[in-house]
């Protein structure tokens, strides 16, 4: 999917990744993290209700995650989504707004752009080397 949406000319892909900080996989590729954010209780209420969990099930879940306070000190951006849903929109519009003025996009296609010419003039002058012999 990143592949394709490289080739397609996007500027970002936005991928959602729950234990991003926890399982560290992923953090090498990503230029920029985006953390959601709310309260303490709402992010309890809304997990109880979103999975069907006990307060008490849902608060083991929390506590086996990187305290929220944490990841939003390692993310570029933040997203309050404590509350209304305007709000939450308006927050995530300025992070779009910033990262499409960022152009950040195209260092990753010169430098495949390069690698592609690069590997191309060596197979041309392989070539060339060949038909003289």
């Amino acid at each position: 999917m990143l592949l394709s949406c490289f080739l397609k000319g996007n500027q970002f892909v936005v991928v959602e990744l729950p234990l991003l900080f926890e399982s560290g996989v992923m953090l090498d590729f990503i230029h920029k993290i985006i953390v959601v954010s709310c309260d303490k209780e709402l992010q309890l209420n809304r997990l109880m209700a979103r999975n069907g969990l006990s307060e008490s099930d849902a608060k083991k879940r929390i506590a086996a995650q990187m305290p929220l306070e944490e990841k939003c000190n390692r993310a570029n951006f933040v997203i309050d989504n404590s509350g209304d849903v305007e709000r939450t929109t308006k927050e995530a519009k300025l992070v779009h707004e910033t990262l499409i003025r960022s152009r950040q996009h195209w260092k990753p296609r010169f430098l495949v752009v390069g690698w592609f010419l690069a590997v191309l003039g060596a197979f041309a002058w392989f070539a060339g080397y060949l038909g003289r012999e």
